[in-house]
């Protein structure tokens, strides 16, 4: 069963005006929450408000624009996220301000989205996840940057900085700006394109032992792989001087000018890097199974869920599972349920019905159903 002492940290979902819901309030306290309605009842719409609560766009990678609720679309939507923490209240609300999105934090606004990570962390697994094994290396890399991210909350800070300048050089090389401008972008690109991949690293090296204990599941290994990530390692490795490496890099940027500003775009840097995960009888996750990739991605998750405990034991954790029950067998569903008993952190599940989630324990089991166009919460 669940430890219930973390879930009483958790007192109150508020959410208004927010896709398909006019208006909901979500009480509870103890372990998993079970969404329990049919397709389009606006179960995953309670998920993605409670995604909001995390830097980015949510589960969907929606725009804001998208959230307001249809029938009362000039009315802001709002969402607020009640906790009680170890030193007193915790009240966070997220809203639409000036066709941004914003966040506060017992009333304070926060100056950036990615100052929310101090206190809470968030990671989901959604059908949509389920399909970027077959989507681009890009859909992978993504995914990955999250995970590091829950991580290594200064990595967001590195990695938006290293976009930056790349878009910021993409768009110098093609107005041919002088080589001042690009050496400055160039600069910054080397700055936070070593600590990416330093970061990247430490996190593949703890995702992989954490790996090794999914017994239940497929052992599989992950790295990341790539033209940037042979050259750093092997110039990192042969040389005790970082400023060597720098200067290097500065060299290969500066090279790939002329190539870059007819191709339009920087072909070389950690922005190409293939994330790659490997199921134990060694064929890359992409060629496996559908029900072998769910039982693979489910084991990276719970790979994820005990590491996020052992970095930051002390902040609120959130594991969001989508009809994570689908394309999963009898067997390796009791298994997954057994692992999500024991993690103590709070799992929110979707499910057409009940009988899906037989085994779970401690949960708190939530009815959503439709009604006139509006999404209703039953206890």
């Amino acid at each position: 069963m669940f430890s219930e002492s973390i879930f009483k940290h958790m007192h109150q979902l508020v959410i208004s005006k927010f896709r398909s819901y006019h208006y909901g309030v979500l009480d509870f306290s103890q372990g998993v929450v079970c969404l329990i309605g049919d397709n389009g009842a606006g179960k995953t719409n309670l998920l993605e408000a409670l995604s909001l609560f995390s830097p980015g766009k949510g589960l969907k990678g929606a725009s804001s624009s998208a959230w307001s609720h249809k029938a009362n679309s000039d009315t802001p939507w709002i969402l607020k996220l009640a906790l009680n923490s170890p030193t007193g209240p915790l009240v966070l609300e997220t809203f639409e301000s000036k066709g941004k999105r914003c966040i506060t934090m017992n009333g304070l606004r926060l100056k950036h989205q990615l100052e929310i990570a101090q206190w809470i962390s968030m990671h989901w697994i959604t059908p949509a996840i389920d399909r970027m094994w077959n989507q681009g290396w890009w859909a992978r890399r993504k995914y990955f940057d999250r995970i590091v991210f829950t991580l290594y909350p200064a990595y967001g800070k590195y990695l938006q900085s290293y976009q930056t300048a790349v878009q910021a050089r993409n768009r110098a090389l093609k107005s041919q700006a002088s080589s001042f401008i690009l050496d400055a972008m160039e600069e910054i690109m080397v700055q936070n394109s070593i600590k990416i991949y330093k970061i990247r690293q430490h996190a593949l090296k703890e995702l992989n032992m954490f790996l090794q204990c999914n017994h239940h599941f497929p052992l599989i290994t992950v790295k990341t792989q790539g033209e940037f990530e042979e050259w750093i390692l092997l110039h990192v490795l042969n040389s005790s001087e970082m400023q060597t490496v720098e200067s290097e890099l500065k060299k290969i940027w500066k090279g790939l000018r002329v190539q870059e500003h007819y191709k339009g775009t920087t072909t070389f840097g950690p922005h190409h890097a293939r994330w790659v995960v490997t199921h134990i009888n060694q064929h890359e996750i992409a060629s496996c199974s559908t029900g072998e990739q769910k039982s693979m991605l489910v084991s990276l998750i719970l790979a994820w869920s005990k590491m996020i405990k052992k970095f930051h034991p002390k902040e609120f954790h959130f594991l969001l599972l989508d009809e994570v029950g689908a394309h999963l067998d009898t067997k390796h569903r009791t298994q997954l349920w057994k692992a999500l008993n024991e993690l103590e952190m709070c799992v929110w599940m979707t499910g057409v019905h009940e009988k899906i989630f037989e085994g779970i324990s401690s949960t708190n089991w939530v009815n959503v159903q439709r009604l006139e166009g509006n999404s209703i919460l039953m206890y």
